[in-house]
């Protein structure tokens, strides 16, 4: 397996791990990241309707440390909010009336800042030098109104390319567990509500 680059695709929201396909592992382990379009890159979060999810929740984190340490590569991307196409194929299977699609694709500017850092840290794989690094997408602050979505589910499907559809990376995640929120919990709880 290559140093260089290790792929892990997470959700930071505690043990979400648990809740991942064997088709989004599969996705995974061939998906080569040096190979990735970041324009191209689509993130479709399903939830309940009532729980939004909006620009600023969801982020990309790409790093790249070379074990020499003259390379150094840490960006933290926002996602923004585009619903700009129809919801088919994989986004609409088992779509529930209750629930909603929210996509999500990076900015110009930042895809062209993930472009160039992806090509900093190929040139010094191409160049047989070593280092470690990570690209994922989580979801962060979030907040509702409502005590009921806890439990509701959250999905998080992939696109890696215009010409490949959504595939589910994440399914179920449950904010209740993820939280590792307790019902006597009161303090904990309440951080997750939002504010009137």
């Amino acid at each position: 397996m290559n140093r260089l680059i290790t792929l892990l695709l997470s959700i930071c929201l505690l043990s979400a791990c648990a809740n991942m396909t064997f088709k989004g592992i599969y996705e995974m382990v061939t998906f080569d990241l040096f190979a990735l379009k970041p324009a191209q890159l689509s993130i479709a979060v399903r939830t309940d309707k009532a729980l939004k999810i909006e620009q600023g929740n969801v982020v990309i984190n790409l790093s790249f440390i070379s074990d020499d340490e003259t390379l150094y590569i840490q960006e933290k991307l926002l996602p923004s909010v585009t619903q700009t196409r129809a919801i088919s194929g994989a986004l609409a299977n088992g779509l529930e009336p209750h629930e909603q699609i929210t996509l999500f694709n990076l900015t110009a500017e930042d895809a062209n800042t993930m472009k160039k850092s992806l090509m900093q840290a190929k040139d010094y794989k191409d160049n047989g030098r070593k280092g470690t690094g990570s690209f994922g997408i989580s979801i962060e602050n979030v907040c509702f109104e409502e005590e009921r979505l806890l439990d509701a589910d959250i999905d998080i499907l992939i696109q890696k390319s215009t010409i490949d559809d959504f595939f589910m990376f994440l399914e179920n995640l449950n904010l209740r567990e993820l939280t590792n929120t307790k019902p006597e919990n009161k303090e904990a709880m309440d951080k997750l509500f939002c504010n009137p």
